[in-house]
């Protein structure tokens, strides 16, 4: 497993990565959006950062523990990702 993710739906998902990009100097770390559908968010960060700690109500995170499996849907560097961006 390379990272763990945070997912945070629709327009709170944006605000939230809006703001870290103000926190951050405009280096906010790698975020994936969705363009369609729940219009997820996913913030990507350290394997095994996720978890054993208390998230607010509406965040899901993904990992690698024992008897989970999670998935990010990444968009390729070049060409067509619709629905990602």
């Amino acid at each position: 497993m390379q990272f763990d993710a945070v997912r945070v739906d629709g327009d709170e998902g944006r605000r939230l990565a809006f703001l870290m990009e103000v926190i951050a100097g405009g280096e906010p770390g790698p975020v994936v959006v969705e363009a369609n559908g729940r219009r997820a968010v996913y913030f990507l960060v350290p394997a095994g950062s996720t978890v054993g700690r208390p998230w607010p109500e509406g965040v899901i995170t993904l990992n690698a523990t024992a008897g989970r499996i999670g998935c990010v849907p990444i968009p390729a560097l070049a060409g067509r990702t619709w629905p990602l961006v």
